[in-house]
């Protein structure tokens, strides 16, 4: 936001929650200036919306009190409670979404135990928001949802699932690995990929027969080369390697491995 702050917070909260705007969706920017601005009076009005009786505007009090301040945090325990009592005593399951989104903005352990919950609902935009909500946390509890989220049978669930296990790196569990190999044959590619960068990341060779298979289908994924160099213990910045040319290079590992 520039210096001369050309909407007063009263305008910007209106625009936020005008939904002939956006598409629908209300005006974004001016979402993005109250999380820049993040006074109290922003905070405070945003926690006089969680009791709105629309509930899009209550998921609008979630949009804010999920990124206030950012990138430095303003007044972060009470945008947590809000958020927490929100997620709590909602029914509303957009408002859940955008609740679980909120608190993985927040990055709360204590939020943890809220999102597990939210995990079980029926409604898989909510699963999935819990998902990439609990990606990277390296609590039992977080680890337990994800896994169990990890053989959702929505394909976009196990995917965000999968892929906050692989960005648990050094956190090295039998459980994980496990639920990582099992969805190298995910019907979904989107789903295989993520599991063989988690696996990659662990150094798990079990990952090589089907990295191999998806660098022959997807030449040109360069989200796949870096799993690659890091089985082949290359620097993430060699060279220009092609496709082909870490398949060799796996295969050569493949047959190292097994004359060993």
């Amino acid at each position: 936001m520039s210096a001369q702050q050309v909407r007063s917070i009263t305008e910007l909260f209106s625009a936020a929650t005008d939904w002939r705007l956006g598409g629908g969706d209300g005006d974004w920017t001016a979402v993005s200036d109250l999380h820049e601005i993040a006074s109290r009076e922003v905070l405070d009005r945003a926690l006089e919306l969680t009791t709105a009786s629309d509930p899009r505007s209550r998921a609008r009090a979630a949009d804010i009190l999920g990124q206030l301040g950012l990138p430095k945090r303003a007044f972060p325990e009470e945008c947590l409670a809000a958020v927490i009592h929100l997620a709590t005593h909602e029914t509303d399951p957009d408002v859940l979404q955008a609740a679980a989104a909120a608190l993985g903005h927040l990055v709360d352990p204590r939020s943890t135990s809220t999102l597990a919950r939210m995990a079980n609902s029926e409604e898989p935009e909510l699963r999935q928001a819990v998902a990439t909500a609990l990606g990277g946390r390296s609590t039992p509890e977080a680890i337990a949802t994800l896994i169990r989220l990890a053989g959702d049978p929505i394909a976009d669930v196990r995917e965000w699932a999968t892929f906050g296990l692989g960005e648990l790196g050094t956190l090295d569990t039998p459980e994980v690995r496990t639920t990582l190999h099992r969805r190298l044959d995910d019907d979904d590619p989107e789903v295989r990929y993520e599991a063989i960068r988690g696996l990659a990341r662990c150094g798990d060779l079990r990952a090589v027969e089907s990295l191999i298979d998806a660098l022959g289908d997807q030449p040109h994924n360069l989200s796949l080369f870096p799993a690659a160099k890091v089985l082949l213990n290359l620097p993430h910045e060699y060279g220009s390697l092609t496709a082909a040319d870490l398949i060799d290079g796996l295969r050569s590992l493949v047959a190292t491995r097994g004359a060993a």
